[in-house]
């Protein structure tokens, strides 16, 4: 039987606030239980919206792919913004992940934010609905409100994660700075 091929990815992300992360990742728990959803929950730590690929391959990332990513991160200096989410959804697709989102009025500067990131790639910008994966689950839950979930993002960072080992590795951080006057 030939061994599973890994998938290591490379993205910037932003990431919720420790009590935020910690909410959510109880909501998701007490969804999955209210309405039956096979999945775990995704942990606190890994919660995060994606804002940006850079890569993804069989290999992990070379140093060189590591530096490109992080001198692109630098490139980039929003001030910090709010996000809020205050529904959930699931994804219809093959064992779709269940997701907060929020109205785009409440999520702009994710997607100002995304945008820049694959400007500064040399890409064009895609149309993407800023959201954070609580459970993947092969069941469906129709969307909902839910209390808001909102927090200041005040940096992003650049992820690794090797899909199917359920880890996330932290390769650089960039703060958001606030606009002098």
């Amino acid at each position: 039987m030939p061994a599973e091929v890994l998938l290591h990815s490379l993205f910037f992300a932003a990431l919720p606030d420790d009590p935020v992360a910690r909410r959510a990742h109880r909501l998701a728990g007490a969804l999955a239980g209210r309405h039956r959803l096979r999945g775990r929950p995704l942990r606190p730590e890994r919660l995060h919206v994606s804002l940006c690929k850079v890569g993804m391959s069989p290999a992990p990332p070379s140093a060189k792919v590591v530096d490109l990513a992080r001198r692109i991160g630098e490139r980039v200096a929003p001030p910090p913004f709010k996000v809020t989410f205050d529904r959930v959804q699931s994804w219809r697709r093959s064992n779709g992940p269940v997701v907060l989102v929020g109205g785009e009025d409440r999520v702009v500067g994710l997607n100002w934010l995304g945008h820049a990131l694959a400007e500064a790639q040399g890409m064009k910008p895609r149309r993407f609905v800023p959201h954070v994966s609580l459970i993947w689950s092969p069941d469906v839950l129709p969307e909902r409100a839910v209390e808001p979930f909102s927090w200041m993002v005040r940096e992003f960072v650049l992820i690794h994660s090797i899909h199917g080992e359920g880890r996330h590795e932290v390769l650089g951080r960039w703060p958001l700075e606030a606009e002098q006057a």
